[in-house]
């Protein structure tokens, strides 16, 4: 979404909200199905579905999570480094994915403790989401807003003429294809039953999706594009290359609005996407364990299972090397896995 700012300006707003709202209401059928039978998911699609659908279910989950992993490490390292230049030091990589290795360990591994932890391990995410809202936010809001009505049309579903860097409808296809992960889809039913929600919970859990899942995913992506169009395409400076790194974005915004918003609270925003998404990933596979073995929740084995992903922490240093080869297998493979989960579901309706 950075890129889609810096090429289009606000033209592409709508596709961050549109496949979130896609997402939502998938989420929304599994909810419905989880919460009318109180069956857990895999045990479910295996019992009624078939154990194709079952495994490919599971299947999706952990290999997305282990691969998806090293980009997570990547970023939240990059961000590290830039932000260890700013206060004159400069940390190696290597040492930033430690870094974020054991907070992401600390963190995730409470969620099965003991119900207090729980709870403190949602209340503490939910802090970090909207952190993450409010840094986008300020940085959005020292930048400004370029023109507003091209912000209110941005929102409206159009194809804009290509550019000669990308095509926007590879963007569009893109940021559509991301509206749900096969470790979203995976994780998120036993989320719901890990809080003991039933039949009457229902209406909660969907507000829950408008509230917890696509209001902040909106605001957060709404405000990164908005701040890198009003930097690139309708600021002085013009953006001829074919990919945006936010430690790029970071470079640029500093020398437009100041370092502390331009370049500290952005990264800031970038290492709490990355953080939230390795700890997601690996209660993830934790939670594929538990289901496949047959473990105890908040058991040792559970724990141990978190850290399924944890190798990615070399894409810190790796994932320059190996993103081809291994992100396209991983995407073309997951997405044959995400459909037919789809339609297990189907078939459990």
């Amino acid at each position: 979404m950075l890129f889609s700012g810096a090429v289009y300006g606000y033209q592409l707003l709508w596709v961050a909200p549109l496949s979130m709202l896609l997402g939502v209401i998938i989420f929304s059928a599994v909810s419905h199905q989880t919460l009318s039978t109180g069956q857990r998911p895999f045990i479910s699609l295996k019992d009624h579905a078939g154990s194709f659908f079952a495994w490919a279910f599971a299947g999706g989950a952990v290999l997305s999570s282990i691969i998806w992993h090293f980009a997570q490490y990547s970023l939240g390292a990059s961000v590290l480094v830039d932000l260890s230049e700013v206060v004159g030091m400069r940390m190696p990589s290597w040492l930033g994915g430690i870094i974020i290795l054991g907070v992401s360990i600390m963190w995730a591994v409470t969620y099965g403790v003991s119900n207090k932890m729980r709870d403190w391990f949602e209340k503490s995410l939910r802090i970090l989401v909207w952190g993450i809202v409010g840094c986008f936010g300020l940085v959005a809001f020292r930048t400004g807003i370029a023109d507003p009505v091209e912000l209110i049309f941005g929102f409206i579903p159009s194809l804009p003429e290509s550019s000669s860097q990308v095509s926007s409808l590879t963007i569009i296809v893109g940021g559509l294809s991301a509206s749900v992960g096969a470790n979203m889809l995976f994780l998120y039913p036993y989320s719901l039953m890990a809080k003991g929600w039933s039949s009457s919970h229902k209406q909660l859990a969907q507000f829950d999706l408008i509230a917890g899942m696509f209001l902040p995913y909106f605001l957060a992506t709404t405000l990164m594009v908005i701040a890198t169009a009003n930097i690139f395409y309708y600021g002085a400076i013009e953006f001829t290359g074919k990919s945006l790194s936010p430690f790029e974005a970071s470079q640029v915004l500093e020398s437009t609005i100041g370092p502390l918003t331009g370049r500290i609270v952005f990264n800031l925003g970038i290492l709490g996407m990355a953080i939230s998404s390795i700890i997601l990933q690996m209660i993830c596979c934790g939670f594929v364990a538990l289901e496949v073995f047959g473990w105890e929740f908040g058991s040792i084995k559970y724990r141990l299972a978190c850290l399924l992903p944890a190798p990615g922490v070399l894409g810190s240093v790796l994932w320059a090397d190996i993103a081809l080869w291994a992100a396209v297998p991983t995407t073309v493979i997951c997405g044959f896995f995400l459909p037919v989960s789809y339609f297990g579901f189907i078939i459990l309706q």
